[in-house]
């Protein structure tokens, strides 16, 4: 029996010391590959690839990088040490380049796709902006290129088919943010008109519609309500609009909801006010929104202006009558 058992010793020495040759031999022609590949060794294989290579392309393939080599290596020596009798690994030249050829191709997948598609999206804004601005030389000012002033906003409505009056027209102003009454600057153009990928006169007639719609929200439209009493201040430090241009805007703006002809025509018809401010403003669409048509549910004692007190007195006033 103790025979026996030591021939079943020496059988797994042996076959222990057999499994460490392969390893060692695994391993040192995993180090000679990587050699090759770091060291450029191996110039014959080298230039018979290099000489098939510029037959076709100039550049010459990339370096294979560190991480692969370490990764095939590891790979290698795993298998070696799992007792693998056939290792699949490129122990020349001409198999190292077929290796640097597919890391290059990995490599351009990986990175270069996402610098081309930057590169694509920069040219596609800058043409876009390129049109906006050919659009914008179209009206702008003689005098003043960076500008268009009255005349060319009267040119734009007449090849819009629209009014200069039209409230498309002040919702374009609103959509631009324009900052003077009567006048776009190229900022402002630009800006507006990239919001609503507009760069042409057609595309212009087929989104201003599209404006009406998205003033339909209320707190949208309360946006452009204030928008339009700021766009008339036309100096410095103005605060108020006088009483006839506000009732222009109001009729503009607010059309056709209630109270809107009585208060103009209350407007009209007194003398006590010259002029209406923001807060006056804001507060006849709040009262607009709130207050039924015959004023059942108006209460003096809340927060209202003056001026809304003195409308609703005259309104109940005229009715008695």
């Amino acid at each position: 029996m103790k025979h026996k058992l030591s021939i079943e010793e020496q059988t797994g020495e042996k076959r222990n010391r057999k499994r460490e040759r392969e390893r060692e031999r695994a391993l040192h022609a995993c180090l000679a590959a990587a050699s090759m590949m770091c060291k450029g060794k191996g110039k014959a294989a080298d230039n018979e690839y290099s000489t098939r290579v510029d037959s076709t392309s100039k550049h010459e393939p990339p370096a294979l990088p560190l991480l692969v080599i370490i990764s095939t290596i590891v790979d290698a020596s795993a298998l070696a040490w799992s007792g693998g009798s056939r290792l699949s690994f490129p122990v020349n030249q001409r198999d190292c380049n077929m290796m640097r050829r597919s890391s290059s191709r990995r490599t351009s997948s990986g990175v270069l796709p996402a610098a081309a598609t930057a590169s694509a999206g920069n040219k596609a804004a800058a043409k876009e902006q390129e049109k906006i601005d050919s659009f914008f030389a179209q009206y702008a000012d003689k005098n003043e290129e960076s500008c268009i002033g009255p005349e060319g906003i009267e040119a734009l409505c007449q090849d819009l088919g629209l009014a200069p009056t039209d409230i498309q027209i002040l919702l374009l102003a609103w959509k631009l943010q324009a900052s003077r009454q009567g006048y776009f600057s190229l900022e402002e153009w630009r800006r507006g008109l990239k919001a609503m990928r507009v760069d042409s006169l057609e595309k212009l007639k087929k989104a201003l519609p599209g404006l009406q719609q998205e003033v339909a929200n209320l707190y949208t439209f309360k946006e452009f309500y204030t928008f339009a009493f700021q766009y008339c201040l036309t100096e410095p430090r103005q605060k108020t609009l006088d009483l006839e241009t506000a009732c222009q805007m109001l009729e503009l703006v607010l059309a056709p909801r209630p109270h809107l002809t009585n208060f103009i025509e209350f407007l009209q018809d007194q003398t006590e006010y010259k002029a209406m401010n923001l807060d006056q403003w804001t507060a006849f669409l709040r009262f607009c929104e709130e207050i039924k048509p015959d004023l059942s549910n108006y209460d003096e004692n809340q927060a209202w202006p003056l001026l809304l007190d003195n409308f609703v007195e005259w309104a109940r006033s005229r009715r008695t009558c």
